[in-house]
């Protein structure tokens, strides 16, 4: 899939990963009118921990299951847990009470995040994340809360382009919804790159591809067209 190769070429190649189930090791538990919230570490490598929120609706039965991927903010995944001061950020939260199982990992470099992914020989942060995200996947098919047929994925502003780079890895969601952060590189900011050349997102925006919008191999308006073809 040339959409897909043009991605890789700037945010590098998705590791080859063990599909068995993540080691988890809960940390916390509330309980919260409708939902349980716990929190966890999962492991996305060995000795390789995600902070996380999974948000687990009351009830009976195998539930639909959505990785809620947060917004900018130094809370990471509190945001969409409801914990910031905008309580229209809190959309796991809110799903959680509309019967779901929501999981609210924090992105690399946010929240209690740790880890240096270029340490781990990634070629980006939005690399590392798109990896960490399809762990949590894992994690969650294997509740026995989830229905693993009915997986969605959410994100808003920041992670609303992680949510979009995520499917084009993981065939098994169902829905995605994407708010914010994303439009024809030559339109955001005027052709401005610098912010998406970051260590959180793909260097190579900047070393490779000279933050020009001209060069970019891949859109965000072509990844957007093939995941409405899958999903």
């Amino acid at each position: 899939m040339r959409v897909l190769d043009s991605f890789q070429a700037v945010a590098g190649p998705l590791p080859e990963r063990d599909e068995s189930p993540p080691r988890i090791r809960v940390i916390g538990e509330s309980t919260h009118p409708g939902y349980t919230q716990q929190t966890i570490r999962y492991e996305a490598l060995p000795e390789d921990p995600i902070p996380a929120y999974p948000l687990i609706a009351d009830g009976w039965g195998k539930r639909p299951a959505v990785p809620a991927l947060h917004p900018a903010g130094t809370l990471g995944k509190g945001i969409p847990a409801g914990l910031s001061e905008r309580p229209n950020r809190g959309y796991a939260h809110e799903l959680a009470l509309r019967g779901l199982v929501l999981l609210a990992p924090d992105y690399v470099y946010v929240g209690d995040s740790q880890g240096d992914p270029y340490e781990l020989g990634y070629a980006s942060g939005t690399m590392k994340g798109n990896y960490n995200h399809i762990r949590g996947v894992d994690s969650l098919a294997s509740l026995p809360s989830v229905d693993a047929g009915r997986i969605g994925v959410i994100g808003h502003s920041s992670r609303g382009h992680n949510a979009l780079f995520v499917a084009l890895f993981d065939k098994r969601f169902r829905a995605l919804v994407t708010s914010c952060e994303f439009n024809a590189f030559a339109k955001y900011k005027n052709g401005y790159l610098s912010g998406w050349s970051s260590k959180k997102y793909m260097p190579r925006i900047a070393a490779v591809y000279d933050k020009e919008p001209a060069l970019m191999p891949f859109e965000f308006t072509e990844v957007l067209r093939v995941e409405s073809q899958i999903i």
